[in-house]
């Protein structure tokens, strides 16, 4: 699949820091209102919402036409989702939002290396597997509570996998809308 890609301006660069922005306050909001409402039912309710409208855009676009095509793909990319965000709602309930942050935003690493994969167009070359085996040895000094294995506790290091868990379930639906007719 050869889409033309546009190369990013401005305007794009501004919308993606304030999404950036948004997305980055949304685990201490979260954890915040975890208090009266279980993390779990808040994402629930944010997808069901969110879920609706986009419904609503279908019908009223008429996109409704070209499920036939996408339907399965949009099943798996719907799945992915859901499953990035059970795993923010059980992470943030064992680790801090900071780290929450940190390891979901491992995303672009697994879409890197899924679209690697998948797509020649998407082909790394050296010095970009250099910069993925970098993140990496990060992760792994994050885990590792920095450079010293007395920070390590239980459920902070459960909850930081759930972390990284949610970084591949967003990076898998990237590649999935990427690699399918959802792209266009």
């Amino acid at each position: 699949m050869s889409v033309a890609r546009k190369n990013p301006d401005a305007f794009a660069f501004q919308v993606m820091v304030v999404l950036c922005l948004i997305w980055g306050s949304q685990q201490v909001l979260i954890k915040t209102a975890a208090v009266d409402i279980a993390p779990v039912m808040q994402a629930t309710l944010r997808n069901c919402i969110a879920a609706v409208l986009v419904g609503l855009m279908v019908l009223w676009r008429g996109d409704w036409k070209q499920m036939g095509v996408t339907w399965r793909a949009g099943v798996l990319a719907g799945g992915l989702f859901g499953l990035e965000f059970l795993f923010i709602a059980e992470g943030l309930k064992l680790t801090t939002a900071a780290h929450m942050s940190v390891f979901l935003y491992t995303a672009p690493i697994f879409t890197a290396l899924g679209l690697h994969f998948m797509l020649p167009s998407e082909r790394l070359r050296l010095l970009q597997w250099l910069g993925i085996l970098l993140a990496f040895v990060g992760i792994a000094l994050a885990f590792a509570g920095g450079t010293s294995w007395a920070n390590m506790d239980g459920r902070t290091l459960l909850g930081d996998a759930f972390g990284v868990l949610a970084g591949l379930a967003w990076g898998a639906t990237t590649v999935v809308v990427r690699g399918s007719r959802l792209s266009e």
